[in-house]
């Protein structure tokens, strides 16, 4: 028998009417006075009708909506969801804002991977960047139904392209198992959990899942700004741009070109993945580095790695990685989602075995 549900409130049958009062209720004035602190978009297509909901519509004809709510614990809202997801963004985020308290974006970003996304005050990825800039403990949840329409196989290509994107926008590491494919998303911002489905249907897991030793994984997870080391990305850098005077200069080996060029490919990718922590995109590298073989489907690709001698590019790549591990395994409690060997602690399971193992005076406590 799992511990009782900690929400505000039990959920009945209203639960099933979510999304049929957009818009009602919803005070214009809601920035400075109600509980939704900021938000983008049309308030038409925000729901705060049923007691402790919050709904985002994926109708929302602009660049789609965005909220922020503050002190989100004891805020009475359990769940935020939104739907329709098939190509959009879903989004949440919780973090501390500097006195302590826990606060929530979530969103139905739209247009999430353009080039203006968070410069741009009508796109709710300008909330989420100031949201991840402004708050320690950071943990985001993502996802969208990255197989829709898909007939050519593309859709894990499809999620890999999104973690990059997101990590590099938000200038943290978005991580790719707190993924969910799906186009209906429901999130519970007090426990940091996600799931797919309705809020009937996600109210139904929650109350048949043992919710408390999610919620202690997922906040086991949760990331500090990431600081790269200046003397490694100088480094890098140094590397990349040595490359490229290679590749163009007049007098150079022409048929070392294809090795040049994956090398200042996989370069420029440890750079930008390194900058902001995108551990996932750094083990990948790391590891295909170790092995010698393509980290892309191309396997000619593995020339990358290739040297008269000791490999430049690999042995950047292993030290951006075991920089990355050190401070990351570190911010959180037990690895921070991370195992000794820098794989993934997969689930709650998992965890609760490792944290089991561990002596008391060495288990870090869940903030």
């Amino acid at each position: 028998m799992f511990p009782r549900i900690p929400l505000s409130r039990e959920y009945g049958r209203e639960l099933y009417t979510c999304g049929t009062k957009m818009g009602v209720g919803v005070d214009a004035s809601v920035c400075d006075e109600g509980i939704i602190k900021a938000y983008t978009g049309s308030k038409d297509y925000i729901e705060t009708a049923i007691e402790g909901v919050i709904g985002l519509s994926g109708l929302e004809p602009g660049k789609g909506p965005g909220i922020v709510i503050k002190d989100v614990e004891n805020s009475g809202i359990d769940m935020i969801w939104t739907n329709g997801l098939t190509g959009c963004m879903g989004l949440a985020i919780i973090g501390r804002d500097k006195s302590g308290k826990l606060d929530v974006f979530f969103s139905h970003a739209r247009h999430y991977d353009k080039d203006d996304s968070t410069t741009d005050v009508e796109n709710p990825m300008s909330l989420a960047k100031q949201f991840v800039d402004s708050h320690s403990d950071i943990r985001v949840f993502w996802g969208t139904d990255f197989n829709f329409g898909v007939r050519d196989m593309s859709g894990p290509s499809k999620r890999a392209e999104a973690q990059k994107v997101l990590s590099a926008k938000l200038g943290c590491w978005v991580r790719d198992d707190d993924c969910i494919v799906s186009k209906d998303l429901v999130f519970f911002p007090r426990l940091g959990l996600m799931t797919y489905g309705t809020p009937s249907e996600a109210y139904e897991w929650a109350c048949h899942e043992d919710v408390i030793s999610r919620s202690e994984f997922s906040k086991s997870k949760v990331l500090s700004k990431f600081e790269p080391d200046a003397d490694l990305v100088r480094r890098l850098e140094q590397h990349l741009n040595g490359l490229k005077s290679d590749r163009s200069s007049w007098i150079r080996f022409y048929p070392y070109d294809s090795r040049r060029s994956n090398k200042i490919l996989v370069l420029e990718q440890i750079i930008e993945a390194y900058k902001v922590g995108n551990f996932d995109l750094l083990r990948r590298f790391a590891d295909s580095a170790t092995k010698k073989d393509s980290p892309y489907t191309d396997e000619s690709a593995k020339n990358m790695w290739s040297a008269w001698n000791e490999s430049v590019t690999a042995k950047l790549a292993l030290e951006a990685y075991n920089d990355a591990f050190g401070k990351i395994s570190k911010m959180g409690a037990n690895g921070c989602g991370l195992m000794p060997d820098g794989s993934n602690i997969y689930s709650f399971k998992e965890y609760k075995k490792i944290v089991s193992e561990v002596p008391p005076s060495e288990t870090l406590s869940i903030v």
